[in-house]
This record gives structure tokens, sequence and C-alpha cells, in this order.
């Protein structure tokens, strides 16, 4: 972390006054790049911390409260961190594709947004092509793709509970 410390040091003294504007471009890309990374190692110590039980070392209630008490970031920001953490925590193929930078955490928010508890086996069970898909497109297609998938999980879902409903009601006659 020093040297995290160091480099952003160093990076807030430079004189970006003279830059052409090509130099502050290749600059700011860079910036985003680095960020992006310790973005992704943020989810995944998070996922780490929350699946220990870290945060209850200072006696929080969730890591959740943790966060919100202990880092400057407000408290809509940790329930998503939280949300996208365990995701990358619970999910091997997400994880391994984060951690290889085949995907970024702008394509596991677009998970998060759309996955709920009744949606979560079928996250599971497409997991791996969903990677696939995240690891070709742009983020803003990506999400439009998990927004398909979770019109068409809850499609399936209407299904079998329409099935199960059958069910009983075939065993009630």
């Amino acid at each position: 972390m020093l040297q995290i410390r160091r480099g952003i040091a160093a990076l807030s003294a430079e004189s970006r006054e003279s830059w052409i504007g090509v130099t502050r471009s290749e600059r700011l890309q860079e910036l985003l790049e680095v960020r992006e990374r310790l973005d992704a190692e943020t989810l995944r110590l998070i996922g780490l911390s929350d699946r220990d039980g870290a945060w209850e070392i200072d006696g929080a209630f969730s890591p959740r409260s943790w966060l919100t008490h202990r880092t400057p970031i407000s408290d809509s920001e940790a329930q998503r961190l939280v949300k996208n953490a365990r995701l990358v925590d619970q999910h091997t193929v997400i994880a391994e594709a984060l951690a290889d930078g085949d995907i970024t955490t702008p394509h596991v928010e677009a998970i998060g947004r759309v996955v709920s508890k009744d949606r979560e086996p079928f996250l599971e069970e497409h997991a791996g092509v969903l990677m696939e898909q995240a690891r070709q497109l742009p983020v803003g297609d990506f999400a439009m793709v998990m927004r398909r998938w979770a019109a068409l999980a809850d499609d399936q879902l209407a299904k079998e509970e329409f099935d199960k409903g059958n069910d009983v009601t075939c065993m009630q006659r």
C-alpha cells in the first residue's frame, strides 16, 4: 500500500498544464485502468472479509455498516459493493474472469443490478455463458444482455410456479 500511496503522491504533484491533449488523454486512460484493477481487488477483499465475518471484529452488525463507518463511502455505495463482492465471492467463474481482467467491475455491477434471491440459481447455471458475453461486449451492451437474461429467468420462475400450482390442482381432484 505504501507504494500505491507514493505513486498517488507523485501523480498529484505532476504539472499537467503544459501537456497536450493526447498526453492528458493517455494519462486519463492509464488512471482509469489502474482504478479498475483497484476496484476489482476491492471487491475481492470485501467478499473474503464478508465470508470470514471480519467486520464483526470491530463490533459492526454487517459488512455494510462496517464500510460506512470505517471508510469514506455512503451507505448506498457500501450496499452496492457488498452485493457485488458477494457475487464475485460466490461464483468462481465470475471471480476468475474479474481477477484475470477479462471483465470489469462495471460488468459485475450489471450482473448485480439484476440478480435477486429468486434468480440466483439461474446465475449459477448460466454464469459461464454470461462471462463469455461479458468478455466480448462493452459494458452497456452487456447490461442489456443481463436485463434480457433477468426477463428470461423471471419467465422460467413463473413457469415453474405455474407448473407447481397445476401439480397441486391435479392432486386435489
